[in-house]
C-alpha cells in the first residue's frame, strides 16, 4: 500500500513539494520569531 502511494505521488512530481514543505514551515517560523523580536525591541526602545 505504502509502495503503491509512493510511486503514485513520484509518477505526479508531488514527491518535491512534500520535501520542501518542511523547510518553508521551519522558515516561516524563523521569519516570525526575528518579526516578533524586532518589533519588542523596537517598542522597548519607543516606550523607554
Amino acid at each position: 500500500m505504502y509502495g503503491q502511494f509512493h510511486h503514485f505521488l513520484r509518477r505526479n512530481k508531488i514527491v518535491l513539494p512534500l520535501q520542501i514543505v518542511p523547510f518553508l514551515v521551519i522558515g516561516f517560523f524563523c521569519v516570525l520569531f526575528v518579526s516578533n523580536f524586532f518589533i519588542y525591541f523596537f517598542f522597548l526602545n519607543v516606550c523607554c
